[in-house]
């Protein structure tokens, strides 16, 4: 029985980006189709509804808040939820490519110091 070699993808952070980007981009469209839809909902006759409530109340959403409120409401609680996490994603990116780059420069300099004690270089067109 032949075997097929294992196969292995490379994500580069870039494409993690991307795929993000992507993703928010139709979270973020998604929202529009349903608040164009509510819009239109209202427009043509839809419940109104009293939203106001005080600070105090323990309730997350308004006891006169209709479901369509609810949902839109956890909707963009989710989005909001997303770009955060988006966002603290983009800075772990920063800081991993930031660490990578410090860590190889100083692997070069530790390079270059050994070289220089030993009267070596092994870099060319350096002395």
């Amino acid at each position: 029985m032949l075997r097929r070699p294992l196969t292995s993808i490379t994500l580069t952070p870039e494409d993690v980006a991307a795929y993000e980007t992507r993703r928010v981009q139709r979270e973020y469209d998604a929202q529009r189709r349903y608040e164009a839809e509510s819009s239109s909902r209202h427009q043509t006759g839809g419940v109104s509804v009293d939203i106001s409530f005080t600070s105090t109340s323990s309730q997350e959403y308004p006891a006169s808040t209709g479901g369509a409120e609810k949902s839109s409401s956890e909707h963009n609680a989710e989005v909001r939820a997303a770009m955060r996490e988006m966002e603290r994603a983009e800075r772990e990116l920063l800081q991993r490519e930031k660490d990578k780059r410090e860590a190889r420069e100083g692997r070069e300099r530790a390079g270059r110091a050994r070289e220089e004690r030993m009267g070596v270089s092994t870099r060319q067109g350096r002395s």
